[in-house]
């Protein structure tokens, strides 16, 4: 990605231990990239070298607008991956999961492994999917390129009308269920941040919400802004 040699690397993960930040240019736009160590595939963390670079990784996360969670599609997702997943998840970063060592003959079934995805790690089934060669570079220009594509998605505005009009064609499509005898209803919503796109909705009761309902609100309100790759967060608040 760099042009050039920038960090130790090996066959084995492990061989790096702290985040290495490069910048980039591609297509007049710049992007710091933060390399972070590799993983070791264990059922248990051994070690101080290994807890911390976790913990690196976690910040990582943390501080970036885009992640690339790179897998080695000859290994099994394991622990480490589920729980750097369930990290980006909670995090609402977008990400795209990039499949290394796509050149090993027997890896070359991207349906199966698309599949295999979305059921190891259901929290980021809306990711797009990447299969490269870090050694021959096979499709990794491509994968860059959606870099740029989730950032600047992730920053997204929609107008409050648009917003409003939405929420009230999904509503009337599916209207909530009730709860506890009551039912719960939607005033009106607006946006109200970005880097997650950030909408807050002023209604009723939140407490009357269904946790299924909640996700079938994020999952059509993502589809109709075209944030599909995106994870948004959804705010209740009662209207006073």
């Amino acid at each position: 990605i760099a042009g050039e040699d920038r960090v130790v690397v090996s066959d084995e993960p492990g061989t790096t231990r702290d985040n290495v930040d490069f910048t980039v240019t591609m297509s007049g736009r710049t992007i710091t990239f933060v390399d972070t160590a590799g993983m070791l595939q264990r059922s248990k963390i051994r070690g101080g070298v290994e807890f911390y670079s976790i913990v690196r990784s976690r910040e990582a996360v943390e501080r970036c607008s885009v992640c690339l969670l790179m897998l080695d599609c000859t290994l099994k997702i394991g622990r480490v991956e589920l729980m750097l997943a369930s990290h980006i998840a909670k995090c609402r970063k977008p990400c795209i999961l990039v499949f290394n060592k796509w050149d090993i003959p027997e890896a070359a079934d991207t349906a199966q492994f698309s599949s295999y995805v979305s059921r190891r790690l259901p929290l980021l089934s809306h990711c797009p999917v990447a299969f490269i060669s870090a050694l021959s570079g096979f499709n990794v220009k491509r994968t860059l390129q959606i870099i740029p594509e989730l950032h600047d998605k992730s920053r997204a505005q929609i107008p409050t009308p648009m917003v409003n009009k939405t929420i009230r064609k999904i509503a009337d499509g599916k209207p909530p269920p009730a709860r506890r005898g009551k039912s719960f209803k939607i005033y009106y919503g607006t946006q109200t941040g970005i880097q997650p796109p950030t909408f807050t909705l002023f209604v009723n009761d939140p407490k009357l919400v269904t946790p299924t309902y909640r996700r079938f609100l994020e999952r059509n309100m993502c589809e109709a802004f075209d944030l599909e790759e995106i994870p948004i967060s959804l705010r209740l608040r009662s209207r006073r």
